[in-house]
C-alpha cells in the first residue's frame, strides 16, 4: 500500500513515514518479538529510507487485555503528540509573517515552541 501511494505520487520524500505496532500487548506475548520487530524494520527501511524523510515506528496497546502489564492507552500518547507536534511545525513553517511582525501572543507561541 505504502509503495502504491509513493507510485501514485499521493505522498513524497518530505512525508514521514509513521509504521504503528497495534496491540502490541498481544504481540509482546511472543517469546522473539524483539526480533520480528527488528526484522520488520529492517525490511519497511530497505524498501524505504530513500522515499521518506523519516520513519518512525510506535508500540501501541490502546485496550489491553492485561492492564497490569500494560495501561490503557499505551502508546497513543506518544503516537498522537507526534501528529500535533508536527502539525505545529508545519504551521509555523507556512507563516510568512517575520518575527517581528507577529502579535505578543504568536511570539510566545514561538518562544514556547522552540520555533
Amino acid at each position: 500500500m505504502i509503495r502504491t501511494f509513493y507510485d501514485a505520487e499521493l505522498i513524497n520524500k518530505e512525508c514521514v513515514l509513521q509504521v504503528v505496532f497495534s496491540k502490541y500487548d498481544l504481540l509482546s506475548e511472543l517469546e522473539n518479538i524483539d526480533q520480528i520487530i527488528a526484522k520488520v524494520k529492517e525490511s519497511i527501511e530497505g524498501s524505504f529510507e530513500e522515499k521518506f524523510s523519516k520513519i518512525e515506528y510506535f508500540k501501541v496497546a490502546a485496550m489491553p487485555k492485561d492492564t497490569s502489564k500494560f495501561e490503557i492507552g499505551h502508546g497513543l500518547n506518544v503516537l498522537l503528540l507526534s501528529w500535533f507536534n508536527k502539525n505545529i511545525l508545519e504551521k509555523y513553517k507556512a507563516r510568512k509573517e517575520k518575527f517581528e511582525d507577529l502579535s505578543e501572543f504568536d511570539r510566545l507561541e514561538y518562544k514556547f515552541r522552540g520555533i
